[in-house]
């Protein structure tokens, strides 16, 4: 009876189940590509069952195992030939929910199109909760805001990232009552204009797409947008609504980057599973903390090594 009972709740809990767990289901009936799947990267501050003290991408060290290293280069190649005509040039990076690896996604993707040779730029467009600054550990301010309100001139806001050559970074830069008027606005269009005269390769980093119009905003403005998926986390059927959402305002929706691969004994990667989010944690993602806000630092990059 025991062995029954625990059966039916196994097969109850996989029933009710509303997570991404197989890309070849994603691939059939939303027709996105599988560019690429990325290894489980412990970030910066994680707690006791998997909290999260800081919001701060992990970057690979200089050590990163091989299957690591390779599975970013792999999705730099994906994203290379994604496009039948050219190569995208400016790339926004998002995801349904937030915690979903994103950031670090975003800024790992970063330092391996540096590492290929050209210019490259990474931007954080997240001006809600920002966090690019922090896995690179610069200052958040001067920054992308402070460009597009006018404060201060393009060149004065841009850092070039420690230890990585032909990386450029600009963060997100004050904070802003209204961000979605920014990144709609026509000063960040021209911003990106100008950019693609400097750069080979630009990187938004922006913020989840569910439940947030930032995402859209800035989908209309770049060459092509890859959706970070959670193995086990991401639900399906907001996969479905943001995939849904992006196509309707025109996006060129490059694929789908798998994150969560957790490593198994024979140095192969098989899926891992993360913790799921319900569908009001979209609407509390503009409440950054007062403490988490202080705790920016105020000017200039800090003399630390990234990796």
């Amino acid at each position: 009876m025991g062995f029954l009972f625990g059966s039916g709740i196994i097969l109850l809990m996989n029933w009710s189940d509303r997570s991404v767990k197989d890309p070849a289901v994603v691939e059939e009936r939303l027709k996105l590509a599988t560019l690429a799947f990325v290894p489980y990267i412990h970030s910066k501050g994680t707690g006791f069952f998997g909290s999260r003290k800081v919001r701060a991408p992990m970057l690979l060290n200089r050590e990163a195992k091989q299957l690591e290293s390779e599975a970013f280069r792999y999705l730099r190649t994906s994203i290379l030939y994604s496009s039948a005509e050219h190569p995208p040039q400016v790339i926004l990076m998002t995801s349904c929910f937030p915690q979903e690896g994103k950031s670090t996604i975003s800024s790992n993707l970063a330092v391996f199109f540096a590492e290929r040779g050209g210019r490259v730029l990474i931007i954080d467009g997240d001006l809600k909760r920002p966090s690019i600054h922090k896995g690179f550990r610069i200052s958040r301010q001067p920054g992308l805001s402070d460009v597009l309100t006018g404060q201060i001139p393009l060149k004065d806001a841009l850092v070039t990232a420690p230890e990585t050559p032909n990386l450029d970074i600009l963060p997100a830069g004050a904070s802003t009552p209204s961000p979605i008027t920014l990144l709609e606005s026509q000063a960040m269009t021209d911003l990106i204009t100008t950019l693609r005269g400097t750069y080979q390769t630009i990187i938004i980093d922006s913020a989840p797409a569910y439940g947030m119009a930032d995402a859209l905003v800035l989908a209309s403005k770049v060459d092509g947008v890859c959706l970070v998926v959670k193995h086990g986390s991401t639900l399906s059927d907001v996969l479905d609504n943001v995939t849904g959402k992006l196509r309707s305002i025109g996006a060129n929706i490059l694929g789908v980057v798998y994150n969560s691969a957790r490593k198994r004994r024979d140095d192969t990667y098989g899926y891992g599973y993360g913790y799921g989010y319900g569908y009001g944690y979209a609407y509390k993602y503009d409440a950054q903390t007062s403490d988490e806000a202080a705790a920016q630092p105020a000017t200039g990059p800090q003399d630390s090594n990234p990796k």
